[in-house]
């Protein structure tokens, strides 16, 4: 008995080609993929860093001349003297944070350990830089003549009472300073 096949027909044909195309990736075209993912990564990270870096600095350096412009508005919205607390002062010893407090006469400021629970004019709690954006720093608060000051106040008509103008410097961990600018008339501003 002689056997006969006949040819394949058309879908069986159709059904092969797809099984062919479908097989999937070799693990070598898999690893060469992998490879080259892992390559643009690390060449990526520093740059990535830097960003981020950047992009902390940025955010901690508007958040403290906002808090800034919320003590001034403070000021002039409820009347008396409200300021910019640094705390890295001998007195308060909470290197790298600030606070805002209020005091009816400018010269009457709440003690360092009050809270805004035992104290009313203790406006917001010490606010660490470097916890809420890492690797930043305050790192200073000078006048004109260079000389380190760890507050700045602000009156009733939203003016700071020096005739000179502030600078604060926060700054990262890569060395790269923002400055911020306080003037007599009470304008804040980043350069």
């Amino acid at each position: 008995a002689a056997h006969c096949s006949f040819p394949p027909s058309i879908s069986t044909l159709i059904a092969r080609e797809q099984m062919r195309r479908l097989r999937g990736f070799s693990l070598a075209e898999v690893l060469v993929s992998l490879g080259i993912l892992v390559t643009l990564g690390l060449i990526g990270m520093p740059w990535f860093s830097a960003l981020m870096q950047s992009y902390r600095l940025n955010a901690a350096t508007l958040q403290v001349a906002s808090d800034l412009r919320y003590a001034q508005s403070l000021a002039v919205s409820n009347g008396g003297y409200y300021r910019f607390h640094w705390g890295n002062d001998a007195l308060v010893n909470q290197s790298n944070s600030y606070r805002v407090e209020k005091s009816t006469t400018g010269t009457s400021w709440p003690v360092a350990s009050a809270t805004m629970a035992s104290d009313p004019n203790v406006i917001n709690s010490w606010m660490n830089i470097g916890t809420s954006y890492p690797g930043m720093t305050l790192t200073a608060i000078k006048d004109a003549n260079i000389i380190t000051l760890y507050w700045v106040v602000f009156n009733s008509r939203g003016s700071y009472n020096d005739p000179s103008p502030i600078t604060l410097s926060i700054s990262s961990t890569t060395g790269t300073t923002r400055t911020i600018q306080v003037r007599r008339t009470g304008s804040v501003k980043v350069l």
